[in-house]
């Protein structure tokens, strides 16, 4: 049986796979970072429509208004992180993870009220997991090099409250819908992305947020073609793997794996600059020892076959 876990680790690959691609995307295209988000999303539609065509998966139109709302989260959290990072001359990642730790908190407060028979249960997890979003987002912290813009710390506010309801909403919409994990996706992803072209297509005209100018135009050669189909593949496994996570997982427990996920990148860029801070090493510590108590407990960690 396929476990969280073992998601876990294909999603700590494609996230690494994925990052490289970004990199190089923008070095050889005029690429932004709201391209990068309409791109993870249409792929994902994109080969889940492909898949349904020829009968591996599920095919099947779930009502909009289910799933709208979790478009409509993703929309408004994807506009406030990059107005956050658009913000943000130094210290873009800290404002990100603080944006996390901000987010779980919120999380933590909604769920409580959302999932009312597990108030005591959120209350417990509260106690574990406030120190690990707080560790993880100070482990990005560097104050030698922190400048943020007004617009980055009004952004903030949307980022968080956005971000905390796309991770409720994703998992209670697919739980009260009772459909295949791939249906729901295909259903998501298609409305995220016709959603997420909107700022795609203002960016293009007005140009508020370019890496070059707004006069050069994109040419590919084969170089572009050959990261391209390779941004194909680990996006659609970041996005894929990413919500079989939220959707399988109560939203704190899949935003402890997160917390792992952005720890462990911590980790290893201090490791590669010959030093390494002890916020990551206890957040490392107690997210895993988290995720071992639940995994023990057989608690939505392990996904249907």
């Amino acid at each position: 049986m396929f476990g969280i876990i073992q998601c876990f680790i294909i999603h700590l690959f494609c996230s690494l796979m994925t990052s490289m691609e970004h990199n190089a995307m923008q070095f050889l295209s005029n690429f932004s970072v709201w391209d990068y988000h309409f791109m993870h999303h249409f792929f994902t539609f994109i080969c889940l429509l492909i898949a349904a065509s020829f009968g591996k998966i599920q095919k099947q139109l779930l009502p909009w208004t289910a799933c709208m709302p979790v478009a409509i989260t993703r929309l408004f959290s994807t506009i406030g992180i990059n107005t956050v990072v658009d913000g943000s001359r130094e210290g873009k990642l800290f404002m990100l993870r603080s944006a996390d730790c901000l987010l779980t908190f919120f999380v933590l407060i909604v769920s409580a009220y959302v999932f009312r028979p597990e108030r005591k249960q959120s209350r417990h997890r509260a106690a574990f997991v406030a120190p690990i979003a707080i560790l993880s987002s100070m482990s990005w912290f560097y104050p030698l090099t922190w400048d943020v813009r007004t617009s980055s710390l009004i952004a903030l506010p949307l980022a968080v409250i956005a971000g905390g309801l796309h991770n409720i909403l994703a998992y209670n919409q697919f739980q009260k819908l009772k459909v295949s994990f791939e249906a729901y996706l295909l259903n998501v992803s298609g409305l995220s992305s016709v959603l997420l072209l909107v700022p795609v297509l203002l960016n293009r005209i007005f140009c508020f947020n370019c890496s070059v100018s707004a006069s050069e135009e994109l040419q590919f050669e084969l170089v572009d073609c050959a990261v391209f189909a390779g941004a194909v593949v680990t996006m659609t496994g970041l996005i894929y793997t990413q919500y079989m996570m939220m959707c399988h997982c109560h939203p704190v427990d899949y935003l402890v794996l997160r917390h792992l996920k952005y720890t462990l990148a911590a980790a290893g860029q201090q490791l590669t600059q010959s030093f390494i801070f002890v916020n990551p090493v206890i957040s490392i510590v107690m997210s895993i020892w988290y995720v071992r108590t639940l995994r023990k407990e057989n608690e939505n960690f392990s996904l249907p076959q």
